[in-house]
């Protein structure tokens, strides 16, 4: 791989070691109805990258057969941010991630593209002390793809010349319509389907600089 002009990264179970977090948050939003809860947390984990609302609207369509209320989906983000904010804010990082972007942040445009609601991104970002350490931030309620097409545009990169960093297939599929080179950070589970793509892969980021040919 040549070394690329600018870095794409996905946040949670990329930068921070956050996925457990929010699955256990799924399992508290709908504890009223316990029967489900196993399948909205597999659904959860099979489904990182995709938007909480997404999320949200499959535990009402597919698993209670029902319409959402409306405000429930206000409801359910207000009680879902709140769950998983400080707990964010105090877990650790992806192994290797935090000195990646100390040790690079000044040679390359380094770019978050996340699931997680936008203004909630921004804040969780400023409290873990990489403000300033990202060229820009793009959240929901865009989808990956929006958001990886807007980044491109918005700062004329080339896709050949980015790479995207991420855990899910949602990250997968937005790098795939994007164009841009994709590297997967393996998480439990997940390998056998990171290698029935053919993609590079990754433990955690402490070899990243290595698998992108940079430069110490």
């Amino acid at each position: 791989m040549r070394p690329p002009r600018a870095i794409c990264f996905d946040f949670d179970g990329v930068i921070l070691e956050s996925l457990d977090i929010k699955a256990r948050a799924f399992r508290e939003l709908f504890s009223e109805h316990p029967r489900h809860a196993d399948a909205i947390v597999d659904y959860h984990n099979a489904n990182a990258g995709m938007p909480r609302y997404d999320k949200f609207r499959y535990f009402y369509e597919e698993l209670l057969r029902r319409p959402m209320p409306a405000g429930e989906m206000e409801r359910l983000d207000a009680r879902f941010s709140a769950l998983v904010f400080k707990a964010v804010l105090d877990c650790p990082w992806v192994p290797g991630a935090l000195e990646f972007l100390r040790s690079y942040r000044q040679a390359l445009p380094l770019y978050v593209v996340s699931a997680t609601p936008e203004p909630e991104l921004r804040r969780i970002i400023e409290g873990r002390g990489l403000g300033g350490y990202f060229r820009a931030v793009y959240g929901s309620p865009k989808d990956k793809k929006q958001n990886l097409a807007a980044l491109l545009a918005g700062h004329r990169l080339e896709p050949s010349a980015a790479v995207s960093i991420g855990d899910g297939s949602a990250d997968y599929e937005a790098a795939q319509a994007a164009g841009v080179p994709f590297i997967a950070r393996v998480t439990p589970g997940k390998r056998p389907y990171w290698e029935s793509r053919g993609v590079a892969m990754i433990e955690d980021l402490r070899p990243l600089a290595e698998t992108l040919g940079l430069k110490p």
